[in-house]
């Protein structure tokens, strides 16, 4: 594990600035939450819903890829929109 140098400063009475450097030890991240576990169905579930309802939408309608295209580009901005929501989620945690 890799040691980092962390400065304390603080002022004593007089006012005069007391600096203290302290070797700290890189702490590894074992407590990975458990949305990270379903990461792919955050990512791969909008994007399929979108295409399989687009595709039979195409076929029932005889549109063409019209629907296709247009439901899996919403799936893909709902897929970053929740990888997004899990980021803001992870980061407020710390």
């Amino acid at each position: 594990m890799a040691k980092k140098k962390t400065i304390f400063s603080s002022i004593d009475q007089e006012g005069n600035i007391i600096r203290t450097e302290k070797e700290t030890k890189k702490e590894k991240r074992y407590n990975i939450p458990s949305e990270y576990f379903n990461l792919g169905m955050y990512f791969l579930v909008p994007i399929l819903a979108g295409l399989s309802l687009g595709l039979w939408l195409d076929k029932r309608f005889d549109r063409k890829g019209f629907f296709t295209i247009l439901l899996m580009f919403i799936g893909v901005i709902a897929s970053f929109y929740n990888l997004y929501k899990l980021y803001k989620q992870d980061e407020s945690a710390h």
